[in-house]
């Protein structure tokens, strides 16, 4: 099946993304399984990633699905655009988890929360995690578009 060349642009976007969400959750997941008691906010954050991973999913799929009439006009080039400014919204949130990740310790669990909690920037992470969120809202908003 040949793929016009807005579709092909759509799904490598949405491609894009999904690796970065998948790994970012993957890397939140795994932490918050080790780690006792995770901070509330890293578990929020966790939430949010499997939420937006999931719409990203779906849309992925609408993009995929075959059509009578094509996308809607313009929605490539408003997805193309949203989709950089997520993924610098996601980009910011792994430079946080990157640094705040901790890799190696012989402290207990509950001397290792502590740790990581003064390592982690949560004033910085909950601005993200709330912009994650708007652009989710705004990614729902796309797939509904889609499926008109």
């Amino acid at each position: 099946m040949e793929y016009p060349l807005a579709i092909i642009g759509g799904v490598a976007s949405v491609s894009g993304i999904l690796a970065v969400t998948a790994q970012l959750f993957a890397t939140l997941s795994s932490f918050v399984d080790n780690v006792q008691e995770a901070p509330k906010e890293v578990r929020a954050l966790n939430a949010d990633l499997a939420a937006f991973y999931s719409t990203l999913t779906r849309i992925r799929l609408a993009v995929e699905a075959p059509r009578v009439s094509g996308l809607p006009e313009g929605w490539t080039g408003d997805f193309e655009k949203l989709a950089a400014v997520c993924l610098e919204t996601l980009n910011q949130i792994k430079k946080i988890v990157d640094a705040a990740i901790v890799t190696e310790t012989t402290s207990t669990a509950t001397q290792m929360y502590k740790t990581v909690r003064i390592t982690f920037k949560f004033k910085r992470l909950e601005v993200l995690r709330a912009r994650l969120v708007s652009q989710l809202v705004v990614l729902d908003v796309s797939l509904k578009v889609l499926d008109e």
